[in-house]
């Protein structure tokens, strides 16, 4: 019924209102409830037993081993089997029995990865050795009896990757044993590997489909992706081997655990036909699963067998042959997409879901991977700081990226024009790039003798402005001559900032005329860029804005007036942002500032002091000149470009500004680190783990605050970056101290603790939050550790202090998963309690 008077309005929009905050209100409950329900998702549980467990368990056999307790065969093999016997029992009846149905889950699970490591005990022990002729296949094959049994009473599929893992331990076990001996060679473990991952990848075809406990999507799958983890696990073997002998010169000087040495014809051989025989796989089964990633991994394959026979017949290599193949590939590419296209048409509906769109990938990846080496080799062609000149086969390979490049514009023509405008652009850089190589090819000699050498590469880079200048001021509206125009303005702009650089780090020495080039190109690409803006006051304002900039920057890199010359740019425009965030919407002439180019010129000034002062605090850090006032420079460098990234409504900007925040902030820890009293090593090392400890936080409250639709960029390069900060340092000094031997003890302690307490909590939040860049680098950081005790077999004393600290680790990540997931329920009530005020938490409801 309509209310007819304003009481009745008033009354239904009061409702209404109560209404909406209820709604709002549960649903912030629900995201909550949501949020405590992800932490304890079991999924992310049964991932902390499993580490857990793990853990524990090789910590209490490298326990054993080190105090001395294997030395009675007899007495260690029983006990050893009845303690895996009995992890195998209790778990089944946890889970058959009770309804702590995970916690009895993951205990079989324990028993049953344990369970292979009897079979290397029996042989360690010389009970039933291999070398004596011992049937170690018999309990080997009881053990896949086993697993079977388990698999089939609990009808859990978790239990098909206990099997894979458990041959392809045994089948280890079986490569390190003193009469085989090939453990230690990267082909023996690699075929052992490719062998088991394709045989369970294939052995998903054998489970039929349906709803069933043992259908292909359970088992079926379950064995997929366990085979697949091999497989993947045997190509990294074999990239290794050759990753090993591409840098045996460098790790034939260290004490290496790996046998570095020459590969022979044959293994090249084996290697390409495992390679190829693994690609042929990938695409059979990208065939049969209608799936983009296994084709793209046929393709990554593919060109991994193409680098193996260049490496198997000895054809020499460099960056413009590969960047003239790559491009070559990308034509292939948009070849092979255009007769996909067409036989889509054709009535193949699998083809054009997946061909044309495989393609289309495969050809803008190519593209990415050419625009690179493409700019690297411009680029030493036209600076002297690098090392080769530009020669008559580079503009040939302008050309070739030109036609590559044009080709998927074309090709794209019909779709996705952010790819179409890519491919222009690109085309765009290799043409005018050709031209001007092969004008600096025919007026090399002449330059060289009026001009000086620093000057060279700024002469040459005026070029592509020259060239720009053409296209932009053609009649008519063109897009794809405003195009062309900023990429020759983008390509001087990158010469003048790579000629800034190398003044920087004293690759050349800057003269008065060399910057008086600079700051003439630079007005120039800015009069440019500013061509078809209607107002004439604000192209002024850009242009003086823009000019004054990059005169007050060169000026400080060739005259060092101090620290204000970063300061002042920074401050007047932070000021102007302020200005106008208050006073904006309010004073008529202040909408002058809301112009575009006002604005862009503001963003433009921040972003380069910002960019000066981090060059100014590494550089000065490398040069150990670091002082009190430049960290008081770097934080206030930091607040303004904090300040400039609230106030800035602009999307791209202000993640041009977050981003730069996070180079501010490197840059500053680079600074501090130069404050501390310590060796450049341990300052380092402190710094990097308190930045990635700060990163780490930060980027998890900004996944805390982030829409589930809509990742944050941010949060994601904060907890990379911060991630990496905290595994890198803390990996590498522990293989330092663990091989070095170095008298050190209490930074030895220290990175025996860090090591395992840093791993422990990048691994258990990147669990508990699923978050991808803590979990990896938390896993790895925990290999290494686990991997390193190799290096202390001849110290017992340490070896017993670390597998001590594996032990506690993974006995508290253990106890506290199971913990968890007995008290999940209880936990996940926990919120509503204490909103209600029930039992004990009615004392919050007191007055």
């Amino acid at each position: 019924m309509r209310p007819e008077n304003s009481a009745d309005l008033a009354g239904t929009e009061q409702i209404y209102t109560a209404e909406l905050d209820d709604e709002s209100s549960a649903t912030n409950d629900a995201k909550r409830i949501s949020f405590i329900e992800q932490i304890l998702s079991p999924q992310s549980l049964q991932w902390m037993m499993a580490c857990g467990s793990g853990l524990l368990m090789l910590g209490l056999v490298i326990w054993l081993w080190s105090v001395g307790v294997f030395e009675n065969p007899i007495v260690v093999a029983v006990a050893a089997g009845a303690a895996t016997l009995s992890l195998l029992a209790g778990g089944m009846s946890l889970t058959l029995k009770t309804r702590h149905q995970l916690a009895g889950r993951w205990l079989t699970l324990l028993g049953a990865v344990a369970l292979p490591l009897n079979l290397w005990l029996y042989d360690a022990q010389g009970l039933i050795t291999l070398a004596e002729g011992g049937h170690l296949w018999i309990p080997a094959a009881m053990c896949c009896v086993l697993y079977a049994g388990i698999a089939r009473a609990l009808r859990d599929a978790t239990f098909v990757y206990a099997m894979v893992g458990g041959v392809v331990l045994t089948g280890m076990l079986f490569l390190a044993d003193l009469s085989i001996g090939r453990f230690w060679e990267w082909l023996p473990p690699a075929k052992f590997l490719l062998a088991i991952g394709w045989g369970s990848v294939f052995a998903e075809r054998l489970f039929a489909e349906g709803k069933s406990k043992f259908s292909r999507s359970n088992f079926g799958a379950a064995f997929f992706r366990s085979g697949m983890i091999v497989v993947v696990s045997g190509l990294a073997l074999v990239a290794s081997g050759f990753a090993s002998f591409i840098v045996s010169s460098f790790l034939g000087q260290v004490d290496s655990f790996w046998a570095l040495t020459s590969i022979s014809t044959n293994e090249k051989i084996w290697a390409l036909g495992m390679v190829s025989a693994s690609a042929l796989g990938m695409f059979v089964q990208g065939f049969l699963r209608k799936s983009n990633r296994c084709h793209a991994a046929a393709l990554s394959l593919g060109a991994f067998s193409v680098a193996i026979t260049v490496n198997l017949l000895a054809i020499p290599v460099t960056g413009t042959l590969l960047a003239s193949v790559v491009a070559g590939l990308v034509i292939v590419a948009n070849v092979g997409q255009a007769i996909a296209r067409r036989r889509s048409t054709n009535g193949r509906p699998f083809e054009s879901k997946t061909l044309p769109l495989l393609w289309s990938q495969a050809a803008v990846v190519c593209l990415l991977i050419v625009a690179g080496f493409q700019i690297v080799v411009h680029l030493s062609g036209v600076s002297i700081a690098f090392v080769k000149p530009i020669a008559w086969w580079n503009v040939l390979q302008y050309a070739l990226t030109a036609a590559a490049s044009w080709s998927l514009a074309w090709n794209t023509r019909k779709g996705s024009k952010r790819r179409e405008n890519s491919g222009i652009t690109v085309a765009t850089f290799s043409a005018i790039g050709a031209l001007a190589a092969m004008t600096a090819l025919w007026a090399g000699v002449w330059i060289q003798n009026v001009i000086p050498t620093p000057s060279l590469a700024v002469a040459v880079s005026v070029i592509p402005v020259l060239i720009g200048f053409a296209f932009w001021f053609a009649p008519g509206d063109d897009k794809r001559s405003s195009l062309f125009g900023n990429v020759a303005c983008t390509m001087t702009l990158t010469h003048l900032f790579l000629f800034a650089a190398s003044t920087v780090f004293g690759l050349l020495m800057a003269t008065h005329a060399g910057w008086a080039i600079v700051l003439g190109a630079a007005a120039v690409a800015f009069l440019v860029a500013s061509r078809r803006d209607s107002a004439a006051l604000n192209q002024v304002l850009s242009l003086l804005a823009s000019v004054a900039c990059l005169t007050v920057w060169g000026v400080h890199l060739g005259f060092n007036l101090g620290h204000c010359l970063i300061l002042a740019p920074m401050i007047v425009a932070t000021s102007i942002k302020l200005l106008h965030h208050f006073i904006g919407d309010h004073v008529e002439v202040a909408g002058m500032i809301k112009q575009k180019p006002i604005a862009m010129a503001t963003n433009l000034i921040i972003a380069q002091a910002g960019l000066a002062a981090v060059l100014l605090g590494m550089s000065r850090w490398v040069g150990e000149e670091i002082t009190g006032t430049l960290m008081v420079v770097m934080l206030c460098t930091l607040g303004c470009t904090v300040l400039a990234s609230f106030l800035t409504r602009n999307n791209f900007w202000r993640t041009v500004f977050r981003t730069l925040i996070l180079a501010i902030v490197g840059s500053s820890l680079c600074v501090f680190d130069g404050l501390l009293d310590m060796n450049a090593w341990h300052r380092g090392e402190i710094c990097c783990l308190v930045g990635g400890a700060i990163l780490v936080g930060l980027g998890h409250l900004a996944w805390l605050r982030e829409d589930d639709a809509d990742a944050d960029m941010i949060a994601s390069i904060s907890l990379f970056t911060g991630s990496l900060l905290i595994a890198l340092p803390l990996a590498s000094g522990l293989v330092f101290y663990r091989v070095a031997e170095s008298p050190e003890t209490q930074w030895r302690l220290f990175h025996e603790i860090a090591t395992i307490a840093g791993s422990l909590i990048l691994l258990g939040s990147g669990l508990l939050c699923r978050i991808r860049s803590t979990t990896v680098c938390g896993g790895v950081l925990m290999l290494t550790f686990i991997g390193s005790l190799v290096t202390l077999v001849r110290i017992p004393d340490q070896l017993q202090n670390a597998s001590v600290a594996m032990m506690v680790g993974g006995g508290v990540f253990l106890a506290s998963a199971i913990l968890m997931s007995i008290y999940r329920d209880r936990l996940i009530a926990l919120p509503n309690k204490m909103r209600a005020g029930d039992g004990v938490f009615q004392v919050l409801k007191w007055r």
